[in-house]
């Protein structure tokens, strides 16, 4: 068993499993803005996009051709999820089949992304086959203090309950705020990221 599905087996039978775990989406589960990549998405069998740099230190992918792409956009514009992601949510999903069916009724999965386009992210979502993956959709503009305030009023989860994982420091910071243990990832999530968001609650900076 990998470390991820070690680790939350041991959250497991030690009772110590958060209630809900959320994810940002843009250069956190996949390395664009999905605001940039115009729909219709499909998904790639092969083939992927070159990086173009953002100017903002990421990259964007904008050149179909090349290895490594999971969807491509209306104008062939390649995507890519980051290489842990898969295997991290086909462990969070395996247990929560085990602990009953999936469904999220003991362990939650959520998406809270402040994107302008909440059409780019759910179509793109759908297309990479994630979307049905998460039980709570928080995707809009705005301060991800309402976004966590929504999932707490439909959930009536705790705060301190809940991980949350984000590229940008001041998402961390303000949800980190709130109770939730906020995890700070760079160049995508890893599994040593979210190792580190189940170590102990706090706030990761």
């Amino acid at each position: 068993m990998d470390k991820v599905g070690e680790t939350l087996e041991r959250l497991r039978e030690e009772g110590k499993l958060p209630r809900l775990i959320a994810f940002d989406l843009d250069y956190t589960l996949w390395s664009c803005y999905c605001e940039f990549q115009l729909p219709p998405f499909t998904p790639a069998t092969k083939g992927a996009a070159a990086g173009e740099n953002t100017g903002k230190g990421k990259q964007t992918m904008r050149h179909s051709g090349g290895p490594g792409a999971d969807a491509f956009d209306k104008h062939g514009a390649g995507i890519r999820l980051y290489p842990d992601v898969r295997p991290i949510f086909q462990a969070l999903l395996a247990l929560q089949k085990e602990l009953g069916g999936g469904g999220g009724k003991e362990l939650a999965l959520a998406v809270a992304s402040r994107t302008p386009t909440p059409d780019h992210a759910t179509q793109l979502l759908t297309t990479l086959g994630m979307l049905d993956s998460f039980q709570n959709h928080q995707i809009f503009p705005g301060s991800k203090i309402t976004h966590f305030n929504r999932i707490r009023k439909q959930t009536r989860l705790a705060f301190e309950d809940m991980i949350f994982f984000d590229d940008e420091r001041r998402n961390v910071k303000e949800v980190g705020a709130m109770g939730v243990t906020a995890v700070l990832v760079d160049n995508g999530l890893t599994c040593a990221d979210f190792l580190r968001g189940t170590a102990e609650p706090t706030c990761r900076t």
